[in-house]
Order: C-alpha cells, then structure tokens, then sequence
C-alpha cells in the first residue's frame, strides 16, 4: 500500500531502504511497476537515466534477478513491462527469467502479449524457445482470440526471427474466416507485412484479401498503410493489378 501511494521516484527508492528487511517479493515486483508507471508518466528522460544509476534502483534491480525462482509468469511479465516503461534493456533479469517464463502456467493472453512485447522490445528475436512457447500457446487461443490481440500477436510473431507456421496458419483462418472483411486499412497492412516477413509463399489467399481491401479503401488509407502492402506484396513476390493502380 505504501508502494502504491508514492507519487514521485524517491519515495520509492527511500521506501526501499527503509523497508527491505520486511518487503516481501511481490513488493519488489510492485517497487519496479510503480517507478515503471512514474517514468513513462513524466517522459522526462534525463530523471530516469538518474533513476537507472541510482544505487537503490541498482539494488532493486539485483534482489529481483536474485528471486526470479519465486516469480509467477504475471510477476515476471510485469517486471519486464515495466523494463521497458524505464527503456531499461538490464539483459541480466531479463534473460534469468527466460527459462521460468517456459514453465509458468500464462494467466491469459493479454499478459502473454504484455510479455512478448518487451522481450521483442528488449532484442530477443533470436530466443527460438521463448517463441515457439509463445507462438504455440496463441495457435491454441487463436480460435477466441479478440482481433485486435490476434493481430498484436501477428506482428509480435512476424518480428520474431524463426517463422512459427502453426501459429500463422490458425490466425490465417481466423482472418479468413469470422473476420474476414472486419480489418481496419491499418490492421491489413500490418498483417500482411508480418505474413510475409518470413518470405513465406503459403499465405497468397490471405494476401489477395488484403489487396481486395486496398483497392476498395486505397483513396482513405494512409500512404504509409499502403506502402506498407505493396512492399509485403513485393517480398511474396505477388502482384495485384487492382491494388497496385
């Protein structure tokens, strides 16, 4: 509760010296979500590099590597958010927590997309395990998924360097199935560039669908939104005359 009342970074940090012999762990986990919240809220980039170099950040940052065995999958999702939120790449957390975050039981799938993000954020593109964990776990929930987490999850995978098929074959379905004609320009042209990502040649349907919506929407759409189909067109060396005019 004292946590939660800080509003500004020092009170955090005294809080933590004062406090750490009866702070339990989910108190570390709340210490680092709230100067998350209090940095991405001030935007002031010269007060949290100070914060990153403070010894009592420092020390937060360590008790938190030291007790990741005691972390649950939210807990370690929402510490790498919050990371993030501080534009502090500490691979050191980071990477400790990649072996738990494969045997932890996923609370849902916003927290999953939460998680993805910062590790993609963080530079884990190659983590081929943490992936494939992830891409399987979407392929299942793929058949209830929302559209806007389907296609968070499309472009968090199309990033990812390792295509994951048994994922973009379910979201396929799913875009060519209940929500076919339902993309926002937007979400279309950000769809087709994770499908082709890959350089994949097996998502044609999918990106005849896309083509069919920009020739219908090209005079609304975004330049960039449109430059950003053409060039997925490009790369699944397709070409589609009615979109392209």
């Amino acid at each position: 509760q004292l946590l939660l009342k800080c509003e500004d970074t020092e009170s955090v940090l005294a809080l933590l010296v004062t406090h750490r012999g009866v702070f339990f762990v989910h108190n570390l986990v709340t210490a680092i979500q709230v100067l998350g919240a209090l940095a991405e809220e001030a935007a002031d980039h010269i007060a949290t590099n100070r914060l990153l170099r403070d010894d009592r950040y420092d020390m937060l940052v360590r008790d938190l590597v030291r007790f990741v065995p005691k972390l649950d999958f939210l807990a370690m999702a929402n510490v790498a958010c919050s990371l993030q939120q501080l534009d502090h790449k500490y691979y050191m957390l980071f990477s400790r927590m990649l072996r738990p975050l494969l045997e932890q039981s996923v609370p849902d799938v916003q927290t999953l997309l939460r998680c993805i993000q910062a590790y993609s954020w963080a530079g884990y593109h190659e983590q081929h395990s943490f992936f494939a964990h992830c891409a399987g776990l979407l392929a299942d929930a793929a058949p209830s998924l929302e559209l806007d987490q389907l296609v968070s999850a499309v472009r968090l995978l199309g990033g990812a360097a390792h295509y994951q098929g048994r994922f973009f074959e379910a979201a396929e379905r799913r875009l060519l199935g209940e929500f076919e004609g339902k993309l926002t320009p937007l979400q279309a042209s950000l769809v087709a560039d994770a499908f082709t990502a890959h350089l994949r040649t097996s998502h044609d349907a999918l990106l005849a669908a896309v083509a069919s919506l920009v020739e219908r929407e090209a005079v609304n759409m975004r330049p960039s939104d449109i430059l950003r189909c053409l060039g997925a067109f490009r790369r699944a060396a397709l070409r589609f005359d009615g979109a392209m005019h």
